[in-house]
């Protein structure tokens, strides 16, 4: 399988976390993330993506790729808002 994990965004101002949700588009290079936020002051934020865990259900459990990549932070963005 092409991974089963869960994606997030936090975007620096403490109350932003969007909700984990499966990779819905699969792109040349993997998995599209796409996200919009509108800060509420100015100054600089950095905004993390992240890939959640994965939960392999009884079917699929001998199937090593069902989870794809392992969970954690895949980069990091610094936004300046003035």
């Amino acid at each position: 399988g092409m991974g089963n994990n869960s994606y997030s965004i936090d975007f620096g101002d403490r109350n932003s976390v969007t909700p984990y949700w499966a990779c819905a588009v699969e792109g040349p290079s993997g998995c599209v993330i796409s996200s919009s936020h509108t800060y509420r002051s100015a100054g600089n934020y950095t905004a993390i993506l992240s890939r959640g865990s994965c939960v392999v259900p009884k079917q699929h459990i001998a199937d090593a790729s069902y989870c794809g990549l392992p969970a954690g932070v895949l980069g990091t963005a610094t936004i300046t808002v003035k």
